[in-house]
């Protein structure tokens, strides 16, 4: 969830063919850039697929899953909604769900923005 450029699943890619693993990894973000962007840096990885979809839709709820991956990702919601959403994930999810986030703060968001006014990213570029 929230595959951005799609970094982590080529490495878990990666790491699959080295342990002769064969994986179907589904990169899902609200961004349409975002997972276009994805597709071109996977283009080599036919193990990988991109949905552009909102966590909280309908189509999003009628996806199943083995293991969910929510890195860096969680922190973008509520408490409420997180709550919410892990709550419907762990439903349809049969192995689990690995979190990996930063602890939400005002300070930490706004120094995010001002580091991306200096520095370009084709990923950030159209967030803003």
């Amino acid at each position: 969830m929230g595959c951005g450029n799609g970094d982590l699943l080529r490495q878990v890619a990666d790491y699959g063919k080295k342990k002769g693993y064969t994986f179907k990894l589904i990169g899902i973000d609200a961004n349409e850039h975002t997972v276009d962007y994805a597709r071109r840096l996977s283009a080599d990885y036919k193990e990988l697929s991109f949905l552009q979809l909102d966590v909280f839709s309908e189509a999003f709820q009628k996806l199943k899953f083995d293991l969910v991956l929510a890195t860096l990702f969680l922190h973008h919601f509520s408490e409420a909604e997180i709550v919410n959403l892990l709550h419907s994930i762990l439903q349809k999810t049969s192995v689990g769900i690995v979190v990996n986030d930063l602890h939400r703060n005002g300070l930490a968001y706004r120094l995010f923005q001002m580091i991306g006014l200096f520095i370009s990213n084709p990923m950030t570029e159209k967030m803003a």
